[in-house]
């Protein structure tokens, strides 16, 4: 029995990547379809980073509560740096290549 949990127990980061990658996976698909379906693909950017903001925001009140860093002009800079490049990098570096490559696209843009 212990055996056996030491070997789930090296399993586990295995199996959280594996289940990224599947994520990633559906979450291109569903890009796919919505740009397919004639949806601005910088308004799906936005409700990812929404829906992802709402969901990890609860987490880390939850889980980092005792540990929180102290709030210092660096720590203030470079969280206003970081989201005003990251949802630019996401939209440009991801969905437009994407859907590009896609049918839709390419009789889209000629």
């Amino acid at each position: 029995m212990r055996q056996m949990k030491e070997v789930l127990h090296g399993l586990k980061p295995v199996s959280i990547m594996v289940f990224i990658q599947f994520t990633i996976a559906g979450l291109n698909v569903f890009y796919k379809l919505a740009a397919k379906d004639g949806m601005n693909l910088r308004i799906l950017v936005a409700y990812c980073w929404i829906f992802g903001a709402a969901f990890m925001i609860p987490l880390a009140l939850i889980f980092e509560r005792r540990n929180r860093p102290q709030l210092t002009w660096t720590v203030i800079c470079q969280s206003f740096f970081c989201g005003l490049s990251g949802p630019n990098l996401t939209s440009g570096s991801k969905q437009d290549p994407a859907f590009a490559t896609s049918e839709e696209g390419r009789e889209k843009n000629g």
